[in-house]
């Protein structure tokens, strides 16, 4: 089993799940000993190999199709997981039922992490906790909770600890693009040349 989901069950610390966008439903079938998992798709496809792979592997997993959370019956306590979609996905998935969002959410994004970070906070999450690791490529999985937290502009962009490896990594990022602004873009360019330097301090700060 891949590094990411046995992170992605390690996050999960409630007895009900649901796995949103649960795919081939791999990693329903990895709670389902220890939580009770309800899987989830909008792609019929998908959700037939998740039933396929559920049955063969021979665990009580309820497998729903649904867009997003509409057909899920969600509890405060309960957790959601929104792995491996884009981050304006996962945010109109939850901004469109979010009567319906619990208290716990566990996200693996695979774009725009500074947009995700900003936005759930502003929902009324804080970041409990924080996990990146590299599999062919970096993945970051962030558990949010319900609650309050002041972050500062650098921890919307690295997360609030970030390993030295992931802060070379995002700098890099960062200076490839500062590279590709045209000069014409200042403003553009200077707001990227200060988050480089503040990616400097941070690293600095660590070494």
């Amino acid at each position: 089993m891949s590094k990411r989901l046995n992170a992605l069950a390690s996050l999960v610390d409630t007895n009900n799940v649901f796995d949103v966008g649960c795919d081939h439903g791999l990693l329903s079938i990895m709670l389902s000993d220890t939580h009770n998992v309800v899987a989830s798709d909008i792609t019929p496809s998908s959700v037939n190999i998740a039933k396929k792979n559920i049955k063969e592997a021979n665990v009580n997993v309820e497998v729903i199709q649904s867009d997003g959370l509409d057909k899920l019956d969600i509890e405060k306590d309960d957790t959601i997981i929104l792995a491996g979609m884009g981050t304006y996905t996962i945010m109109k998935i939850l901004k469109n039922n979010i009567d319906k969002v619990s208290n716990t959410l566990i996200i693996q994004a695979n774009n725009n992490l500074d947009i995700l970070r900003r936005n759930i906070v502003k929902l009324g999450y804080y970041i409990d906790s924080e996990i990146t690791l590299y599999e062919n490529r970096w993945y970051t999985l962030i558990r949010f909770k319900k609650g309050h937290v002041k972050y500062r502009k650098i921890d919307y962009i690295l997360g609030p600890n970030p390993n030295i490896d992931y802060i070379k990594f995002n700098l890099d990022i960062y200076k490839k693009m500062y590279n590709k602004i045209p000069n014409r873009y200042f403003i553009k360019k200077l707001n990227t040349y200060l988050i480089i330097k503040t990616i400097e301090r941070k690293l600095h700060n660590l070494m």
